[in-house]
């Protein structure tokens, strides 16, 4: 039997780390998702995918996710990727927020 080319070899490498990176990003996004489901119920229907970046930023504007409750939407369109359709989502929820 012929000797394993070095790219299939190299290949097969990428592809174990590749599989890796997904299920550890998978296991990150559902403990994000359950923690953030048990401090905020109503916090995740304002996005479709929790690994949004304009979400991630949001959640990130403030230490305290509290405070995230409070903001104006002057604050909200300051946060990268948050226009105007994704700061009257989060107004939505900030009526009802609940922590």
């Amino acid at each position: 039997m012929g000797v394993t080319p070095v790219e299939n070899e190299q290949l097969k490498r990428f592809t174990r780390r590749r599989r890796q990176l997904v299920d550890e990003k998978t296991r990150v996004s559902n403990r994000l998702w359950s923690d953030l489901q048990a401090v905020s119920p109503g916090l995740l229907e304002i996005t479709g995918q929790l690994d949004n970046l304009w979400f991630l930023n949001f959640l990130t504007a403030r230490e305290d996710l509290s405070k995230l409750a409070g903001l104006k939407r002057s604050s909200l369109l300051r946060i990268d990727g948050v226009g105007k359709a994704y700061a009257a989502k989060i107004e939505l929820w900030q009526k009802n927020a609940d922590f």
